[in-house]
């Protein structure tokens, strides 16, 4: 806003490197949920305790890339200790054709759109966030998974390759 801006400005910073990124981490939704019962989730996904869960959390969309994340689970479907989780809506065909594909892997579960309960207790019971997006702005979800201390896995285009640093907060891979 302006008014953060004219204090940014007059802390010393320039005018022409503030920017303003809409949303951001809303922690009121991580603290409402932060008991929520983790056994009873797995339970209802249907994935058993221990498992190392990887979650695609976003839209159904071809600039996202979801049908990248499908492929990884494809080739890593013979493993029992790994279950991929989408979470996300889509209309198009594309999406239609990521929720066949989610649906015919066995270390697959497709959830659909998630609520902000569902949504904190995936982040929580995931041991890895993927994106594999071909073009990206920021990437608040993964913002949100890392607030909770999961690395990323990304394809480091646009702000992912910056904010989520190779060998840090997560892994960078060559593109999407």
């Amino acid at each position: 806003t302006p008014l953060e801006k004219e204090a940014k400005v007059k802390m010393g910073a320039e005018a022409e490197k503030c920017f303003l990124f809409p949303g951001g981490v809303d922690d009121e939704i991580f603290q409402r949920y932060a008991n929520g019962d983790l056994k009873s989730f797995l339970k209802r996904l249907k994935i058993k305790e221990g498992t190392k869960i990887v979650s695609y959390l976003g839209r159904l969309e071809e600039r996202k890339n979801p049908l990248a994340v499908l492929k990884v689970a494809g080739m890593l479907q013979e493993r029992n200790d790994v279950h991929f989780v989408i979470a996300g809506r889509g209309d198009s065909s594309y999406a239609k054709k990521i929720i066949e594909a989610a649906n015919s892997l066995p270390n697959v579960t497709y959830l659909g759109e998630v609520s902000e309960q569902e949504k904190v207790l995936l982040i929580k019971v995931s041991y890895l966030n993927i994106l594999l997006s071909r073009l990206e702005a920021l990437g608040l979800a993964q913002l949100e998974f890392m607030y909770l201390g999961v690395p990323v896995i990304t394809s480091a285009v646009g702000g992912q390759a910056w904010f989520i640093r190779n060998e840090v907060e997560g892994i960078h891979v060559d593109g999407p």
